[in-house]
């Protein structure tokens, strides 16, 4: 098991690790010369069963990169390798940098990934309830699997022995490219690769930017899991780093809590997902926050509110906008037949 922070954790019922930030760094596990699982995160590289109440809060995973390979499993994620049951994931960032797994063994076995973690479990769902919230990860996953591939953009896998609804994954948002072949199954999917148990995981205020892959919410469940459609969705670039209220994730509940998320208007050609303004995250630079280059040249997006007739007009809300229609415009991009209202 390998981590930056802290291994492996074990025979303590209660661990908590808080306010920890990884910083240009690297894991690389390679197991192939032996059948063993192969176990890698950047904050923790996994917990026993005898840690049934283990937090993670406050930590920051910032431009570092992940890779592990095995004859046998592979179980990474950008904060932890793995958790048992009881486990809360809360206030965590993972910017930048790669996850990388491959499997080469038997087709029973496989590689799990997650942008968090690549497995929870709820148990006993009144007394060991799992939670991830209040938290983003944009970065790319990559996996090659002679078996089945669970890759999530925030959870790898979900599983619960009581087999109801005892793991929630809330206030969450992912940004990044998930790739990769697998032998058997592909699991795939922006929030869990896969619940093996149905409605065992709930979802909610859970965002992703469809402009990254393909892939929906989940995938590799028979029976949908336990969710609100009108807030786990897929948006485009120009949605998720959009500040106008009206249209911006940064104007959706909860990103819209100023004590607890913060937003920018563009700053030198960049352009801001909403990000965390608490704890370590704080004292992030502007150049530290999730950004991407300037998504509003791109013809496949609106650039404005609106759909551009006369009947609905593109809508130009504020200056920002202003802004954002100089610059696409001197980039080369015509409204000459297209409507819009200030």
């Amino acid at each position: 098991m390998a981590a930056v922070a802290v291994g492996y954790v074990t025979n303590y019922p209660e661990v908590t690790i808080s306010g920890i930030r990884v910083n240009n760094s690297s894991v690389y596990i390679n197991r192939t010369a032996t059948t063993g699982n192969a176990h890698a995160g950047l904050i923790l590289g996994g917990a026993g069963n005898y840690v049934n109440n283990l937090t993670i809060d406050d930590c920051i995973v910032y431009n570092s990169t992940v890779t592990a390979a095995s004859k046998a499993y592979v179980y990474m994620g950008g904060i932890a390798a793995f958790t048992r049951q009881a486990v809360t994931i809360s206030n965590c960032s993972v910017i930048g940098g790669l996850l990388s797994g491959t499997s080469n063994g038997a087709i029973s076995q496989g590689v799990m990934i997650g942008g968090i973690t690549s497995l929870m479990s709820g148990g006993i769902a009144t007394t060991h309830r799992s939670s991830i919230e209040n938290v983003y990860v944009k970065t790319d996953i990559t996996f090659t699997s002679a078996g089945n591939a669970f890759a999530g953009g925030i959870l790898g896998n979900a599983t619960s022995s009581a087999r109801v609804v005892s793991e929630t994954i809330k206030n969450a948002w992912f940004a990044g490219a998930i790739t990769g072949t697998a032998g058997a199954n592909n699991y795939s999917g922006n929030m869990v690769g896969s619940a093996i148990e149905s409605n065992v995981l709930y979802l909610e205020n859970t965002y992703w930017d469809k402009s990254m892959n393909t892939y929906g919410a989940y995938s590799g469940v028979s029976t949908p899991l336990s969710m609100d459609p009108a807030n786990v969705k897929g948006l485009t670039t120009v949605e998720m780093v959009k500040t106008d209220a009206s249209v911006g994730l940064s104007g959706i509940a909860p990103f819209n809590d100023t004590s607890v998320w913060g937003s920018s208007a563009p700053v030198g050609g960049r352009y801001y997902y909403p990000y965390l303004i608490t704890g370590i995250h704080a004292g992030l630079t502007m150049a530290e926050r999730p950004w991407t280059e300037n998504p509003y040249n791109e013809t496949t997006d609106p650039v404005f509110a609106g759909g551009g007739t006369e009947a609905d007009p593109f809508l130009i809300y504020n200056f920002d906008d202003l802004v954002r229609l100089s610059s696409v415009v001197n980039a080369g991009k015509t409204y000459g037949s297209w409507y819009s209202y200030a």
